[in-house]
């Protein structure tokens, strides 16, 4: 539930900020950004709870398959050390605290200021260190499980229905193939398997 409230938020503000043609990270520059920023930041701490209480209910509870089980926890860990890095970005530089007021408070770049050279499309800087990666595996990790349980959903459905195709299948055309059934005449064989078919296509 956490990371969907989390989602929804994060869409929703980035939308409005992309509309406003304005940046929606360390922007202090209107009352309206500051509390913005201060929600979005509220509503990843929420997030980082929710995780850590997962990653706690992860190591006590045992499931049938430690491997898959070990790889669920170091996962949610991973996920939660790369939303932490978000902290070092709340870091204001030396000239932004020199800057009164300040409108812009936190930095992302390592070694180097924002805004520099980066990778095409992802902006993640090719001259330095970067916080948004280990931020984007971290925390986005959580914000897209929703599209990518819909996906895993599909492939499992995908998969079923071919798995059952070749099944219920495989008995028409063996039957089709013998001279004994011809098409204008189908053995009972052939009648349940379409039958057969055509039910589990429906599930």
């Amino acid at each position: 539930m956490a990371y969907k409230i989390l989602n929804a938020d994060d869409r929703q503000q980035r939308a409005g900020f992309i509309l406003r043609g304005t940046s929606s990270h360390f922007n202090f520059t209107t009352p309206f950004d500051s509390v913005v920023f201060e929600t979005m930041g509220g509503a990843v701490a929420v997030l980082w709870l929710a995780g850590a209480v997962l990653a706690v209910f992860l190591l006590l509870q045992r499931l049938p398959d430690p491997a898959w089980a070990w790889a669920l926890r170091f996962s949610i860990i991973i996920a939660l050390a790369g939303i932490l890095a978000a902290c070092l970005m709340l870091v204001s530089t030396p000239s932004q605290m020199a800057s009164i007021p300040q409108k812009i408070m936190g930095a992302h770049s390592v070694g180097v200021a924002d805004g520099g050279p980066g990778l095409p499309i992802l902006g993640w800087s090719t001259v330095g260190g970067d916080l948004r990666i280990p931020h984007f595996f971290g925390l986005h990790s959580f914000t897209e499980y929703e599209e990518e349980e819909a996906f895993a959903d599909f492939q499992r459905k995908t998969e079923r229905k071919a798995e059952t195709f070749n099944v219920v299948s495989n008995p028409i055309v063996k039957e089709q193939l013998t001279p004994q059934a011809p098409v204008t005449q189908p053995s009972m064989v052939m009648v349940q398997a379409l039958a057969d078919l055509e039910f589990w296509e429906d599930k």
